[in-house]
């Protein structure tokens, strides 16, 4: 069979598949992975216009767990997909509506870095200094102390539990 005439969320699968055959070490199961949700991104209609990447792994290992028959593998993987994808677009939403209230809460904040956080928080899963430093053009001390209003606000968690090496995301 052509696989270039396959859809590419089933042209990722058989990616999976054949990938893993050529060696049993986990590193080559990432690797799979890997290029399989990378490759599953290409069924976007505008080239440029989708997702870098299948959320395979947005609910657990289920679309990489194919046993049985090549019928079987493909049901599991198809699953896996969709069931991450539904997973990835209910995270989305509620990123939207924390975004919504989050800048309603920080209204009465002056300066352009609480609302640039929050830009960063709504774009990043995670958010350590150096990466809202960058990415909002702010000092680490103004970072530092709006994160610490945020927290304050109920609206960002710190994960880490540290000192240093902190790492925050968005409490939605």
């Amino acid at each position: 069979m052509l696989t270039h005439s396959l859809h590419p969320i089933t042209q990722a699968a058989v990616l999976l598949q054949a990938w893993r055959i050529l060696g049993v070490d986990q590193s080559r199961d990432m690797e799979a992975a890997v290029l399989a949700a990378r490759h599953a991104a290409t069924m976007s209609r505008l080239p440029g216009q989708g997702a870098v990447f299948l959320p395979l792994a947005t609910t657990g290992p289920t679309a990489f767990r194919g046993q049985g028959t090549v019928e079987d593998k493909l049901a599991a993987w198809l699953r896996g997909a969709e069931q991450a994808c539904l997973a990835a677009l209910l995270q989305l939403e509620r990123t939207t509506i924390w975004r919504k209230r989050a800048g309603e809460a920080v209204a009465d904040l002056s300066g352009r870095t609480p609302l640039r956080l929050l830009d960063v928080l709504e774009a990043w899963p995670l958010v350590s200094a150096p990466l809202a430093e960058a990415e909002t053009d702010a000092s680490r001390a103004a970072v530092q102390r709006n994160f610490d209003k945020l927290v304050a606000r109920g609206l960002v968690r710190e994960i880490t539990g540290q000192g240093r090496y902190r790492v925050w995301t968005a409490a939605v």
